[in-house]
């Protein structure tokens, strides 16, 4: 990053959880690069938005925030995350502050967007990937009672988290007749547990959703469980919808959120 003569008025730091996942990390960069496109000046002020990642991938939060908090006057960290769970609520602000303490030789302005959080616009847009997973797979004939829809989350030890997971299930699933909803890890039911939920539901199809933002580790698991469920229950149609990434409305309301913090700020 080229260091500026001056210090900039405003950054905003996009931070993501990252993944190993090649295509995971091309949609990451996808919507980021949208989201720039999207607010590249706010009320006069120049908006300069950069990108980094918890773990497993660079740019990491801890680097970039590093170098920002030496060349920007105003920085507003902006979680593209889908919850308020463990990373927004205890990580990002602990790494806030380390970095303020070792790297800040100025005063600098820090403050914290809001994550996706519980949208109607994002829950229906899980509906429509369990749709198109049905309708890609021929069986739009289907009645509702003849699917089960499986959702599956992240998964989290924050309780908040959960609730809003759960919220987003109930308006995604509003009128599906045999529903589970589950988590990769850190909370109950497992994935696995709904899965045989769903199998012993005897009906002909299970669409299972991940709501989830991009590909990755846990989609990857997925598919290989689905393969085995295929294997062990061939009479059921075992289906996965895609995850939420690539859709407009991710982006405007990563950028809604944005505007609204640097409304807080200044």
């Amino acid at each position: 990053m080229a260091i500026p003569s001056r210090r900039l008025p405003l950054a905003v730091l996009l931070v993501l959880h990252g993944t190993k996942d090649r295509t995971g990390l091309s949609q990451a960069g996808e919507l980021c690069g949208e989201l720039a496109l999207s607010l590249q000046e706010w009320r006069g002020i120049q908006v300069r938005m950069y990108a980094g990642f918890l773990q497993f991938a660079e740019p990491s939060a801890e680097e970039m925030l590093r170098i920002l908090i030496r060349i920007s006057e105003n920085i507003l960290v902006a979680p593209v995350m889908l919850f308020a769970g463990v990373h927004v609520k205890r990580d990002i602000p602990q790494l806030i502050d380390e970095c303020v303490r070792r790297y800040a030789e100025q005063p600098v302005n820090i403050a914290i967007a809001s994550p996706l959080g519980v949208r109607i616009r994002l829950a229906m847009l899980a509906r429509q990937r369990s749709v198109a997973a049905l309708k890609q797979a021929g069986l739009t004939e289907l009645s509702l009672s003849e699917v089960a829809h499986v959702m599956v989350g992240a998964g989290s030890r924050d309780p908040e988290a959960i609730r809003d997971m759960e919220a987003v299930f109930t308006i995604a699933t509003l009128i599906s007749d045999r529903k589970f909803l589950c988590y990769f890890s850190l909370a109950k039911p497992t994935l696995q547990e709904a899965l045989e939920q769903a199998a012993a539901s005897g009906l002909p199809a299970v669409v299972v959703q991940p709501y989830l933002l991009f590909e990755g580790e846990m989609t990857n698991l997925l598919r290989q469980l689905l393969e085995e469920y295929r294997q062990r229950f061939p009479h059921i149609r075992w289906l996965q919808g895609d995850v939420l990434w690539p859709d407009e409305n991710i982006v405007d309301i990563a950028r809604y959120n944005i505007k609204i913090a640097m409304e807080q700020m200044f």
